[in-house]
Parts: C-alpha cells; structure tokens; sequence
C-alpha cells in the first residue's frame, strides 16, 4: 500500500503545481488517492456554518456520503465523528478498525456495505487553519500503517499548500486588477483634467501626454510618448529647461514652480509661441520615480492682463483730461468774457462809435465769442459727466409748459433759417414725468437746435409728446438732410462734426453726446432713426415716476446750456 501511495503523491505533486480552482483541486485529489493510491473510496468534506458538507468524491464516496449529516458539535450521547475530530482539533484521526471504533457508530453500517475496514481523515488547511478535511478508506482493517499516515499527511499538506497558493494568485489577481482599474481611473482622470498634464520618466521622456496637452500643443499623444519634454519649448529656452528639470531631480524636492510665470513660453506644433503657468512634481521614489509637469495655457489670461492695462492706462488718460478740459475751460471763460464784453460795449457806444466796417467786425468777434462760449459750456459738462460731479436734480416736471418754452426759444432760430417749427404735442392734460427740468430744457433746446441747423430752406421741425403706463416719450423729426449709416455709427464721437466741419454750419461736435449722457443721467433712453437726404427722428424715453421725484420742479430754463 505505501508503494502505492508514493505514486499517488507524486501525482498529487504535479497537479498542486497548476492548481488553479479550490473545486478541482479537491476532486483531482480524490481521484488520484483512490486510481493513483488504491484507496477503496476518498472524498473530500468543507466546514459551512457548524457543519462538515462533501464537496469532491472518488470511488463509491458519493453513494457512501449521500444524506450524510455531519455536526461540528458533539452530541450528549456520541462523540464527534473521525472526519468532525480532525476539523475541530486540527489533527489526523485513523481508524484502523471500522467496525469497532468508537467514532464510527453511526456509519458502521453504511461503511460495511462498501466493504470499509480502515480509514484516515486530515485536516485540510487554508490559509492557516482548517477548513474541511481529505477522508480515505482501504478495504482491510489495519491497512493504515506509519508510512501511509506519513504519505498522506504528505498529501493533505500538499492540498493545503495549493489551496494558499491559489488563494495568492486570486489576492494577486485582485491586487493587479484593482491596481489597472486605479490607473484606468487615475489614466480617465488625467486624461479629463482641463490643464495639461506631462509626466516624464528618469530620462526626462514623456510617458503620459493627455488630451488636454494635445490640444494644447497640437500634437497626438502617441507622437508625444517618448520624446523630451523641451521639445515643446522654444528653442532658446532648451538648454536651460534641461538644466533646471535635472537639479530638481537631483534637489529630493517634492515640487515646485517651474520658470518666471510671466516669461515662460511654450511652443505649438505649428511653430506658435504662447505664454504658459507650469508646475513640477515628483510622483514615486527611486529609479522608477516620475516628474509630472501641469501645465496651463496663459494666453488670454495676458491678454486681459493686457486689456486691463490698456484700459485702466485709458482711464487715467481719461481724468487727466477730464480735469485739463476742467482747468482750461476755466482759465478761458475769464478772458473770453471779456473778449465779448468789450466788443458789446464798443458795438452800443453812442459817444464815440465805430464805423460800420469795424461793427461788422465786431459782430463776427461776438458770434466768434458766443460759439466759444457754448463750446466751454458744453466741454464743462461733458467734463463734469466723466469725472461723476454732475449733479441732477431730479423732481416731478409738468411737460407742456417745459416744452412750450423750448419751442418759444428756438422759433427765432426757425425763423431765420425759414423753417416751420410745429409743436404737435398739445394738449397733454397736465402729463409730467421725473426729471431734471434744467438739463431736460437743454437737451430739447440742443435737439431742436440742431434740427433746425441741418435743415433746409422751406423745411420742418415737429415736436411730439406721448406716454403709457412707465414711460414718457418726447419726439423731435425733421425733414432735413439726415445721416447715412456711417454718420450714424459715430454719432456720439466727441468733437465729430460727421464731415460738416466745413460747412457754414455752427457747431462743436459736443451737442448730441452730451444730451445721450444727460439723458442716461436722468435713467432715460435716446433712439435715433435718420435717412440721407430724408431726415432725422430722435426720441427720448423718460420714466414717468423716479427716485427723488417727490417735489415737484417748475418747467423754468434755470440752468439750462443753449
């Protein structure tokens, strides 16, 4: 028999070396003690809960073991079973006499019926303790010598260490497949970061290149993988990119900031050079250490630096020159009213007056004068309006006297160019609104002004008023010359004439954008519709009700620019 059983475990050897499922493990081991070893009947039993179920045969074991209750706890009456003693105390139990061993009582029976004599069961081990345990049975009492026990006490460890390898291999299975799951996420996630990501490895070659430093760089990941890092840097800066890459290597730092962020240039597939922020790290120890470098495209960044430079280096510029035009107007209006004064006295001197050559003079020196006036004035305001010192005065305004009064002052300048003024707005029943009445006169005044101006002989200004539940809407048209889309582009260019500049046309250039900045001033809106050569249609929308409009204002012109 023990002659037997060496073949047995050098087959049983040879299937533990490709074991690779717990189940076959146990059946192979079965079959071989019973055609290999010569044993009468084997199977093999696993502990589940608090009792031993079979789970492999050979021979007749599966008729032998069919309804076969074996408990883990000993009954009052019996003592545990040889296949439950060997589970609970860890240790072989042989029974060289079937039919007289006290263990076997209960299966004598069934045993005699296979023709049983003698039988062995071990332990069977699993990661250290028993999990089940490997029954033999031969058919001669006492066939269960030293050397067979040994023998197979061999085979029980030789299924113990399978069943340890084989659990190794499903740990280290699991381990790589947690481990590739873990670079699939980590690979997604690198691959979905919006900045670029370069990792390198200890020859400063790229390993990884994700989507976003694709785009970045227009270069596919697979041309990337492999070549050096400064190939996506300008020339100039290679050497001593190669040189700081390799002292942070060397430094034992874990990361740090790579370059002057406000100098640091990469370089594009197509040769484009662009501003980048980049950062290195260290990922890992030792020779299988990594440096990853993040890298983000500065670009728009440094333009709307930039932009931010230019404007607030505009705004600067822009009070400087709020404050000159503030500071000359001033200084003019001194020696200009004088000007004007002494030519007026000089016109109504009766003692000693001028001879008409020289009153002719004059009068071009006053309208001279009176045009500069207007254009210091409105210079103040729109100086005023820039810097935030002009003050509204905000108040109820009743619509109709305000407008009967604009309407009354510019019919000199109507009659005199010989154009029809019509005021198509009465009656407006006591209709107000919330405004400025002083600046609401000037704007009208300078509307009206300049519907007149650019007119023709035989033409006509209408002025119209309405409202709805919000808003009130004054209207002044004309059938003068009008603008064409590009006058009307720069409409509200300061100091744009619109090509009139040499016409005998009085005008500053001033006059419409101040009245869209004081009508913005007063939370109101200006539309303008003009046609070459059929006319102009400008509107104000005015709100009705206001913050500060609890008094109510007189329609006076108090205040009021011509």
């Amino acid at each position: 028999m023990p002659r037997d059983f060496y073949r047995a475990l050098a087959d049983m050897r040879r299937v533990t070396l490709h074991a690779t499922h717990a189940q076959t493990l146990c059946e192979q081991a079965c079959r071989i003690a019973v055609e290999s070893g010569q044993a009468l009947m084997a199977w093999i039993g696993l502990v589940q809960g608090d009792a031993i179920v079979p789970v492999a045969w050979a021979g007749p074991a599966r008729e032998y073991t069919a309804g076969i209750a074996i408990r883990l706890v000993a009954d009052a009456d019996r003592p545990l079973g040889p296949t439950a003693y060997a589970v609970v105390n860890d240790r072989a139990y042989v029974c060289n006499d079937f039919g007289s061993d006290e263990r076997t009582q209960p299966w004598r029976e069934r045993a005699a019926r296979f023709g049983a004599g003698a039988s062995i069961a071990f332990p069977i081990r699993r990661g250290g303790r028993p999990i089940g345990a490997l029954n033999l049975y031969f058919g001669e009492a006492g066939s269960c010598d030293t050397a067979l026990i040994d023998l197979v006490e061999l085979m029980a460890s030789d299924i113990a260490y399978a069943l340890d390898h084989i659990d190794q291999q499903a740990a280290r299975d699991e381990a790589e497949r947690a481990a590739s799951e873990h670079e699939m996420r980590l690979g997604n996630i690198i691959d979905a970061a919006l900045e670029a990501i370069v990792i390198l490895d200890g020859q400063f070659r790229v390993v990884v290149f994700n989507r976003s430093a694709s785009r970045m760089f227009g270069v596919p990941a697979a041309d990337a993988i492999g070549q050096p890092l400064d190939r996506f840097l300008p020339p100039r800066y290679r050497e001593a990119h190669r040189r700081h890459v390799a002292a942070f290597a060397e430094s034992g730092k874990t990361s740090r900031t790579m370059g002057n962020t406000r100098s640091l240039e990469a370089l594009r597939s197509d040769g484009t050079v662009f501003p980048i922020e980049a950062s290195i790290s260290r990922v890992g120890e030792g020779a299988r250490a990594l440096l990853m470098a993040m890298i983000r495209d500065v670009t728009r960044l440094r333009e709307a630096e930039s932009a931010l430079m230019a404007r607030t280096a505009a705004e600067a510029a822009n009070r400087a020159k709020t404050a000159f035009l503030s500071r000359i107007s001033h200084e003019l209006r001194t020696p200009l009213n004088a000007i004007l004064g002494f030519a007026q006295l000089m016109r109504v001197d009766r003692k000693d007056p001028v001879a008409p050559r020289q009153d002719e003079r004059l009068e071009h020196i006053i309208k001279a004068g009176e045009h500069l006036c207007v254009l210091i004035d409105e210079t103040l305001d729109v100086a005023r309006i820039e810097s935030g010192h002009m003050q509204m005065d905000q108040a109820m305004v009743e619509l109709e006297p305000l407008l009967d009064t604009v309407v009354n002052m510019s019919q000199p300048q109507a009659a005199q160019a010989g154009v029809r003024l019509e005021a198509a707005y009465r009656p407006l029943q006591g209709l107000r609104l919330c405004a400025d009445a002083a600046r609401l006169s000037q704007v009208m005044l300078n509307l009206l002004s300049n519907a007149i101006k650019y007119n023709r002989p035989g033409g006509w200004v209408r002025v119209e008023a309405g409202a709805d539940a919000d808003l009130i809407r004054i209207t002044v048209s004309d059938g003068g010359l009008g603008m064409t889309p590009q006058q009307l582009d720069s409409l509200f260019d300061p100091f744009n004439r619109l090509g009139r500049e040499s016409s005998d046309v009085p005008g500053t250039g001033l006059g419409l954008v101040l009245v869209k900045e004081l009508v913005e001033l007063m939370d109101g809106q200006l539309d303008i519709r003009s046609e070459a050569g059929e006319g102009t249609s400008v509107s104000l929308r005015l709100p009705r009700q206001g913050a500060g409009c609890e008094q109510e204002q007189p329609a006076s012109m108090s205040g009021a620019a011509a």
